[in-house]
């Protein structure tokens, strides 16, 4: 495993004040995201003199978007200030009115924003609109950075495909579970706590039918703030075994569900797509998978195992980070490994940080090799 380490460049055209708060801006951007989709986490800060005026962040979708909150809250304060985004702001019309206008009517003198929209339909356009109003633009200033509040949303425009986390807790000796009996928590409350975090940012949760069968899990988002939706469910089943009690269930329960096997099911729901096209080509899988889900406005997916589809996934290199919780533990013989048996696998990935979780350490790592399908 190559571990490579990026130093933070200092951004250029922009004070020292300016960068400090717009990396404030955009940590307490990541930390509100989980409930915008289909639009990015954004954050904005109006400042001036040196000062902190007022800050807002895009939280729902159809709300009002960060910049006309900010700048809401700064009222006539905000005249001849600087106004710092996270992202580009938009030009065009959606669930709410540009934001564009409310910025040149705002009176700001100076605006910054740390990457430009990926969505090649209207990113770059803000820059000339505003400049020709008279306003300093400084787009495009922290790029890697502010990506870091969007990564889904950046890949999906970007890369016309869903961002892929895998996640997965590992004992010291290697081991996902203790046993093939059934479901077991091996991981801390407050990784578990940290995973219903993740699943929060995705759009699909996708998982293997043997764990399915064997640990007949809810995957859903139980966060205490509100969460209108739960992530639609995927499943790898190659071999045809999956439970299609468990799916009818799920389904009736209200979930939507998109199963990947070989053979046709005889099973029709409003809520369940199949696509029989699962071949012995692992790599080639995976395509078919992200397609559909790049297709279906998945955003962001949350691979969570087992053995196999860890495996699988990780050898094909069809991911962007991979998160590791290490469980102090030893299970020792019987017990289920994280990846099933094979070849190695080579991963060139980077660290992302390593933290404490209760007794676990999460450890993240980014793939170096962003793919397209």
């Amino acid at each position: 495993m190559v571990m490579k380490f990026f130093p933070m460049k200092k951004p250029s055209l922009i004070s020292l004040f300016e960068a400090r708060k717009m990396r404030e801006l955009i940590q307490r951007t990541i930390d509100r995201r989980g409930t915008q989709y289909p639009n990015p986490a954004v954050g904005a800060m109006v400042i001036k003199e040196d000062r902190l005026i007022s800050e807002g962040y895009h939280l729902v979708s159809g709300e009002p978007h960060a910049e006309v909150k900010a700048l809401v809250l700064a009222g006539e304060h905000s005249l001849g200030a600087t106004l710092l985004i996270t992202l580009e702001p938009c030009t065009h019309k959606g669930q709410t009115p540009p934001c564009i206008h409310a910025i040149i009517e705002s009176g700001v003198r100076r605006v910054i924003w740390a990457i430009d929209d990926p969505n090649p339909l209207v990113g770059g356009a803000a820059h000339g609109f505003l400049a020709s109003h008279g306003i300093e633009v400084i787009s495009h200033c922290m790029p890697e950075e502010g990506k870091c509040c969007l990564p889904e949303f950046h890949t999906y425009h970007a890369l016309e495909r869903p961002f892929v986390y895998v996640k997965a807790a590992v004992s010291l000796d290697g081991m996902i579970a203790p046993n093939s009996d059934g479901l077991h928590y091996i991981s801390s409350p407050e990784s578990l706590a940290l995973v219903q975090q993740l699943r929060s940012n995705v759009q699909a949760i996708c998982i293997g039918a043997n764990t399915i069968n064997v640990d007949q899990p809810r995957l859903s988002v139980r966060l205490e703030r509100c969460i209108d939706f739960q992530p639609m469910i995927v499943i790898i089943d190659p071999k045809n075994v999956v439970d299609m009690d468990w799916v009818r269930q799920a389904l009736d329960s209200g979930r939507s569900i998109v199963l990947f096997c070989s053979q046709a099911v005889d099973m029709t729901h409003d809520h369940l797509v199949v696509h029989a096209s699962l071949t012995d080509n692992k790599a080639a899988n995976w395509q078919v998978v992200l397609a559909e889900l790049y297709h279906r406005q998945v955003h962001g997916v949350l691979v969570e195992g087992g053995s196999g589809v860890f495996r699988s996934i990780l050898s094909a290199g069809y991911f962007d980070e991979l998160w590791v919780t290490n469980v102090p533990q030893i299970m020792g013989q019987g017990a289920v490994p994280f990846i099933s048996e094979g070849t190695d696998i080579p991963l060139d990935v980077s660290l992302i940080s390593q933290a404490p979780y209760g007794v676990d350490i999460v450890v993240k790592y980014r793939n170096n090799h962003a793919f397209s399908i």
